[in-house]
């Protein structure tokens, strides 16, 4: 085997899922002290022969063209809906994943969880009550042709004080069950104002989540929710706050918004929203078993498993397989704990959320 083959093979034992490996290769430049070039040695009995096939299958598991045809033409129907609100755009140019960001003060009141009427919307003939549950109704024309639609909503306050402390019973009936918290003993000063910020983030984004699902027609049978209150943590980082003995003023995240923001008290536009992240599981059309390696000597050793995994990743009419699917962040286990501050809860019970993936692809 030449020493590019052997390299490639190693990528694809590093990787595993990464159809760059394909060209790996290594060019020596042609002068005295040019290093040697060695062959990497091949993979042994380390390599889960299985679990390479396993991989193998999965690259060669085919989605139909007309659902990422119908993902885009959904994209488009919510733009329409609620571009003048939200942002949409794609994760990693997929039709399937979606990350949507609304700024909160168009769709809550002040320290409110409920949302406004005013922001209706019209999606194929039928009429929102607001932007998130057309977001659901430009959503339910992928339900026959996804696996699975998770959604993931995060929402963001800032530093003002909601007027009155939330406890949100309306969702506990919505099916989020007990609200993600833990009572305490009364709390004072800026401990109590952190307090309900962070119940006021959670409440806005199961709200939102709920809203979505009423769009879509259902929250069960694939259409699985978490909703994540992500409190201050976004604004923190961002906000430079004023400095009198300095002479600094304060300082709201970008963009700014002079009309309703105050940096001076923590009031900023910028940190109060609500972000939503889609992953649609596209159903599979079919597998291309008989272009798999089945030659015993080939398929079943690890360095034959391997090259037959290569051949796939290689292809490329396999930019639509199975790999290309994005990592879910909803899967079945324990939920874990959050990170301080955070309040998570999810529509279903046994749903493990993977926080750090959905907080990378939001962008955070």
């Amino acid at each position: 085997m030449t020493a590019r083959k052997s390299a490639s093979l190693g990528c694809v034992l590093v990787g595993l899922a990464l159809a760059s490996c394909a060209s790996t290769h290594a060019t020596g430049v042609e002068t005295p002290a040019a290093p040697v070039l060695n062959p990497a040695a091949l993979p042994a009995s380390e390599v889960d022969v299985s679990a390479v096939r396993a991989l193998e299958a999965q690259c060669r598991q085919r989605f139909s063209a007309e659902t990422f045809q119908q993902a885009a033409n959904a994209l488009t129907v919510a733009q329409v809906a609620i571009g003048q609100l939200c942002t949409i755009e794609l994760v990693g140019n997929s039709p399937l994943q979606w990350r949507v960001s609304c700024g909160s003060d168009d769709f809550f009141a002040s320290g409110e969880h409920t949302l406004a009427s005013s922001t209706p919307c019209q999606v194929g003939g039928v009429r929102g009550q607001n932007g998130f549950e057309c977001l659901g109704l430009a959503l339910r024309a992928m339900l026959p042709h996804a696996e699975t639609v998770d959604i993931a909503t995060v929402g963001h306050v800032d530093f003002t004080r909601p007027s009155a402390r939330l406890d949100c019973p309306d969702l506990v009936g919505q099916g989020w069950g007990q609200p993600p918290w833990t009572e305490r003993p009364a709390l004072r000063g800026e401990a109590a104002r952190d307090a309900a910020n962070d119940r006021l983030a959670w409440c806005r984004a199961a709200r939102a989540a709920s809203a979505i699902a009423t769009g879509i027609g259902r929250r069960d049978r694939g259409v699985r929710l978490v909703a994540a209150g992500a409190a201050t943590s976004w604004m923190t980082p961002r906000y430079r706050a004023p400095d009198e003995e300095l002479g600094i003023a304060g300082e709201c995240p970008a963009p700014s918004n002079p009309e309703r923001d105050d940096p001076s008290i923590g009031r900023c536009a910028s940190s109060r929203r609500v972000d939503v992240l889609v992953r649609m599981s596209a159903r599979a059309e079919a597998d291309d078993t008989g272009a798999r390696c089945d030659r015993a000597d080939q398929a079943n050793t690890p360095a034959g498993a391997l090259y037959c995994l290569e051949q796939c990743l290689a292809s490329p009419e396999r930019s639509a397989s199975g790999l290309g699917a994005a990592t879910p962040f909803l899967e079945r286990g324990p939920l874990t704990t959050p990170p301080a501050r955070w309040h998570v809860a999810t529509s279903e019970g046994g749903l493990r959320v993977d926080l750090g993936t959905i907080t990378r692809r939001l962008g955070y």
